[in-house]
């Protein structure tokens, strides 16, 4: 799947966020925001907004309720899931222990965004590039009323595409010599990896994520599995949405 995400500061605050995520949620899910709880230890928490599906058809629970943690942009990862990770053992008035997801999922949006700059920086070493070289070349003659051949132009564009090769740094180098195309392929290779392991243990902590995905729209997920989506509804899922109690799911 393949997730859509927000433009930086698309949202002015973390309430506009929400607006605009529940609003689309709301026909689909029963709606209570800043939902109060506590914690195995005694503090008062508070949790954005808990929903509850309107249909309960293809459920594991028997009333599934599914909280909603909004976080802006800015907050780092690491403390947002221990946040969530805190939230799946808390005590909800009126709901007992519920699965918890952020919104947006922050390993998620941390990995695809590494992924757009890292192809980003490559761009200058594809074909494309080149291409723009040869077109440079033939610009630069015309400046002086010369008119140089493909030979020339040819000769310059892979010129100055060595000039750009030679800049690569040594993690580069080793990208490609390992068979990677670049170290933007290498890289979102290990991303990739450490997200799945992130995000299975996370998913195994009783935290999941809420993102809008191409085809499915609107979709929550944890541990890679799609729970519900706006498009397909729910899935197959054969645990419940509560924590993780011992060694196994309830």
């Amino acid at each position: 799947m393949t997730p859509l995400l927000p433009p930086a500061g698309l949202f002015r605050d973390e309430k506009q966020l929400a607006d605009h995520v529940l609003d689309k949620l709301g026909e689909w899910f029963d709606i209570e925001r800043e939902v109060t709880g506590r914690y195995w230890t005694g503090e008062q928490v508070r949790i954005d907004a808990v929903l509850c599906p309107k249909d309960t058809t293809g459920w594991h629970d028997q009333a599934p309720a599914l909280g909603i943690e909004f976080k802006q942009a800015g907050g780092t990862s690491h403390d947002s899931i221990a946040q969530a990770v805190s939230y799946s053992h808390c005590q909800w008035d009126g709901y007992d222990k519920i699965g918890i997801f952020l919104c947006p999922g922050p390993l998620t949006v941390a990995t695809e965004r590494a992924r757009e700059a890292n192809a980003r920086r490559q761009e200058r070493l594809g074909p494309q590039e080149l291409e723009r070289y040869r077109q440079d070349a033939r610009n630069y003659g015309l400046q002086f009323g010369k008119v140089y051949t493909e030979r020339r132009v040819e000769y310059l564009a892979r010129k100055r595409h060595r000039e750009e090769l030679g800049d690569l740094r040594y993690e580069e180098f080793l990208a490609r010599a390992e068979g990677f195309d670049n170290l933007a392929a290498h890289e979102d290779d290990v991303a990739l990896g450490v997200q799945t392991a992130q995000l299975k243990l996370v998913g195994h902590l009783g935290v999941g994520e809420l993102l809008p995905y191409e085809n499915h729209g609107w979709t929550f997920t944890r541990s890679e599995h799609r729970i519900w989506s706006q498009h397909g509804g729910v899935t197959d899922v054969p645990w419940a949405l509560g924590p993780r109690i011992g060694s196994s799911r309830r």
